[in-house]
């Protein structure tokens, strides 16, 4: 191989591998556009979700409250709708998923899904997230 190709192909591996660098969500970057992360015709949240009062006898009216308030805080909402309806990422309200299911696309992400480790959004937090999809409509 001729040493100028080899360059360029170092080089390209090298930018390419910078660019693959995972940013976390909500993180500014530098020297970015100014973007909204809703389409134009979809108003931006403006007030916490209210979780439906019909909750499973399990989980308490306080579990799912403050996980309405999480899915703002961890911006869950930018994806899947403020009421977990689905937009950009899949419907979630109501989800026939088991929490163990839940937990494991959140820990390892999917997709452009970032993951969400134990220092980002911790196992209680995690369970009033999903206590309050249980709670929303179909």
């Amino acid at each position: 191989m001729k040493p100028t190709l080899l360059l360029t192909f170092l080089i390209l591996a090298l930018v390419l591998t910078a660019c693959a660098e995972r940013i976390p969500v909500g993180t500014a970057v530098p020297g970015a556009p100014d973007v909204p992360l809703v389409t134009p015709d979809v108003a931006p949240p403006t007030a916490t979700p209210k979780p439906m009062t019909e909750a499973k006898p399990a989980a308490s009216s306080a579990s799912t409250e403050r996980g309405a308030e999480i899915w703002i805080e961890q911006n869950c909402n930018l994806c899947h709708g403020d009421q977990a309806a689905g937009r950009i990422g899949p419907k979630l309200a109501k989800t026939s998923l088991s929490a163990e299911a839940v937990a494991r696309v959140v820990r390892s992400g999917k997709g452009a899904m970032p993951a969400y480790t134990t220092d980002k959004l911790n196992d209680a937090d995690l369970a009033a997230i999903y206590a309050w999809l249980q709670t929303l409509k179909d």
